[in-house]
Formats: structure tokens, sequence, C-alpha cells
């Protein structure tokens, strides 16, 4: 081939790439074109969902039963805990608020008891519960509250039960999740039989061979004594004293010359005597009936026991003289 032909064959290549072809009467390019399409999709929200296992529980003291345990005139800490999952993604609904209430359902609802006024008898609540992020979808929901001594017992009702509750929604507000659909958020409160008395009986300066003639106020400023209910039953007391009081020098004074009474200024001769024999039912108040607190309308640092006062006289027997001291013990039992 002749060197003049080689480039006319090139140049002929190059104008064919970029010629145009005649079909038909319509030009067609032989370049590359290109162009878009939009693509579109609707999602809808997806419901968030609980998993397992779920947690209803007073945390260290009974981290696998089903029941609470107090403890007289404190509180315990029950805990829930449950697992959070949204495929719309975990922003979906751990910005929104997460609630809690624990509640005694024979006496109130969880939504009433998150919206209306705690009790430390049926209600408890915490609005500031904890999110803590897993992964992408999920989180882990914390939830406490402080339950004291007189929360409604279920031993005395056996039909009611506690609910752990946490409540919270997705960003659009169309879930809002109940934990009460699983069974274990609900747990049992446990009986407390529990009763206080303060220190001391303070019968003042007495006159040996004299009897009060009334008891308490009539007796002097010292001459009663408040019983508390620490605890979540009603109660009735048996009271009986050391035998005898030990005075300087004398005998002492025998238990039945104390007399007590669940009313101020009875007489001191139809009050009851005491004595040394805790079954003597002389000394038992079978109608004294201390109710728990059931009454305390808001939850704090410090909650308040039921009380009821008793009144007390003494006798004083010749041949006793200077400081006399026993002690009086109360014996609670539930009825």
């Amino acid at each position: 081939m002749s060197k003049i032909l080689t480039p006319l064959l090139v140049l002929v290549v190059a104008v064919l790439a970029v010629a145009l072809f005649l079909r038909g009467g319509q030009v067609l390019y032989a370049i590359a074109s290109w162009n878009t399409s939009q693509t579109t999709i609707t999602l809808s929200n997806s419901a968030p969902t609980i998993e397992s296992p779920v947690t209803c529980t007073d945390d260290w003291r009974n981290p696998d039963t089903n029941n609470v345990t107090l403890i007289a005139g404190a509180a315990v800490t029950v805990s829930s805990n449950i697992t959070v999952n949204d495929l719309n993604g975990g922003n979906d609904y751990n910005a929104t608020t997460l609630r809690g209430s624990f509640y005694n359902n024979g006496t109130r609802t969880q939504q009433n008891c998150l919206n209306a006024a705690e009790s430390n008898y049926n209600c408890y609540r915490n609005i500031t519960c904890q999110w803590v992020r897993k992964n992408e979808t999920a989180s882990y929901a914390m939830c406490s509250w402080r339950v004291f001594f007189n929360a409604r017992n279920t031993s005395v009702n056996p039909n009611e039960a506690w609910y752990c509750w946490l409540n919270f929604s997705d960003k659009i507000g169309a879930y809002p999740i109940s934990s009460n659909n699983w069974t274990n958020m609900s747990v049992s409160m446990n009986e407390l039989l529990a009763m206080g008395a303060e220190a001391q009986i303070n019968f003042g300066t007495k006159v040996a061979g004299v009897n009060d003639s009334t008891v308490g106020t009539g007796c002097g400023a010292g001459c009663h004594d408040i019983i508390y209910n620490w605890g979540n039953l009603r109660f009735n007391m048996l009271i009986n004293a050391s035998n005898p009081m030990a005075c300087t020098a004398g005998p002492g004074i025998y238990p039945g010359w104390l007399h007590v009474n669940y009313t101020d200024s009875a007489p001191y001769s139809q009050s009851a005597p005491l004595d040394a024999v805790a079954v003597n039912t002389r000394a038992l108040f079978s109608t004294f009936l201390l109710e728990p607190n059931t009454t305390n309308p808001t939850v704090d640092q410090t909650t308040y026991p039921s009380s009821n006062n008793t009144y007390w006289g003494i006798g004083i027997d010749t041949g006793n003289s200077g400081t006399c001291t026993g002690t009086v013990w109360f014996l609670a039992y539930a009825s």
C-alpha cells in the first residue's frame, strides 16, 4: 500500500465515526446519549415493639421472683427494664419522653397513676426514665421507683397486682406502647407487719401509796405513748411490762399497777392493767385497729406512718422510793 493511501484510510475511519447515516429520512447519530428517571416510594410507619425479656422487680433483693419485699419504715427500689425495637430506626421513638408508673391495678389505672397525684399507698411514677441506645434500631429502656413500706399489699387482696408500666410513642405519636401486654410486668406486694413506739413513757414525780385518778393528760405531760404503723397491714396489740419495774429501794412496781387506755383522761380504774404474761387478754386492745397509711398524697424522700396514742397511768405501792425504771412491750398482730 502506498504511503498516500494509509493517511486516507485513517481519515475515512475517523469521518465514519462521526458521519451521518440516512435511514428512512431520519438522521441517526452514532454517539452516546443519557437521561434520568425519578424513583419514589412511600414507607409506612413501623410500630415500635418490645422484645423479650422484660423485667419488673425489686432489684437485688428479689431479682428472680415476682414479688416485692418491703422494709419497715423505709423504701425499696422497684425497677423495670425493656428493649424497644423500631425498624424505622432508634431515633423514631427514643427522642420521645419515656415515662413510667408502678401502680396497684385494684385501685388505680396506669394512665390515672401517670397523670394524676401519686400516693405511697397505690401509685408511683417516674417521668425521667432513661433510654440507652443499643444499635440503629433498638434501645434499652430503664425506669425505677422508690416504693415505701405502706404500699398496698396483694396478699389480703389476692385479685390485685402491681404493674410496671412504661409509656412512650414514636415521633408521630401513632404507636403508644403499653408494656402491660407482658404478664411478667406484674408483681405481688408482700405483707409487712411492723410497728413502732416512742422511746419513753415518763410518769414524772409520784407519791408512793397513791394511784393516778385518770390516765393520759390527767397523769402528766409524759403519760402517753404514740404507736406507729410502719407496715401495710392493720394491727391490734398486746401490751405487757417487765416484772417488776425496779426502784432504787423497795420491792418495785408490778405490771398490774400500770394501766393503759386509748382514750385520753379515762379513769385509771377503768383502764387495762398490764401483766407480764403476753397472752393475757386484759391488755388486748381488740379495737385498736391501727390502719396503715393509705392517704399520703405525694411521694417524696420521706413518708409518714399512721399513728395512734396510748394513754397511761400508774399506781405506786408503798415501800418504794427513788427512781423506778422498767420496760413496756408492745406486740402487734394482724387483724
